[in-house]
């Protein structure tokens, strides 16, 4: 738990100028948590209460289809991520998204009302809280540009060379996220590959 929240710490610092000893004093407000693969993180339907540091494993957003192969991946965090259903969190209305681990999950845990807190206490944790957020909707608005505005094969081209760690996860889920079917995206890759381009 200490080297993962020592993990938290070096993010954190890189946002803002947050001395070592506030980071500490938060040490005791944070909750540790794993999950296995599937399970839910975040049920779509709830308020969204946590902001989460993602440790280790891989975590998808995503909406609810008439059943799960028609699930829309929506958006992929990685080690080093911060995460949640920011909408939810933000507005304190139930979300539209899930958020469910790819694989084995570690996180690290803060609750709105305790961030919260911090925020008044420190404005340097409050910029640093800030700059997660903006950074999120400033990726998530990105790719929502490239995925409805290039062709499929742009689209994941554009996925693999700008953030090639998704390339690593499921074929359904990455053909989810730009919107074609796997055997589409499975077919595209081959073809890529032949062609030297992969």
């Amino acid at each position: 738990m200490k080297n993962n929240y020592i993990k938290l710490m070096s993010s954190l610092k890189t946002l803002s100028k947050i001395d070592d000893e506030t980071l500490m004093e938060m040490s005791s407000n944070v909750q540790f948590r794993n999950f296995n693969k599937d399970a839910i993180i975040h049920h779509a339907g709830q308020i969204e209460n946590t902001i989460n540091f993602l440790v280790r494993g891989t975590v998808r957003m995503f909406q609810k289809g008439k059943s799960k192969k028609d699930d829309h991946t929506i958006y992929v965090f990685f080690p080093g991520d911060f995460f949640s259903a920011y909408p939810s969190y933000i507005n304190q209305k139930p979300s539209d998204v899930s958020l469910e681990a790819m694989n084995e999950v570690e996180i690290i845990s803060v609750n709105r009302p305790v961030l919260e807190e911090c925020y008044r206490k420190n404005h340097k944790i409050e910029r640093a809280g800030k700059i997660v957020v903006e950074k999120f909707f400033v990726e998530f608005f990105n790719l929502c540009v490239i995925l409805s505005t290039m062709a499929a094969r742009d689209r994941y081209l554009w996925i693999i060379n700008n953030k090639p760690e998704y390339d690593s996860i499921q074929l359904k889920h990455l053909a989810s996220l730009i919107g074609i079917h796997p055997n589409s995206l499975s077919r595209l890759r081959k073809e890529l590959k032949d062609k030297g381009k992969l």
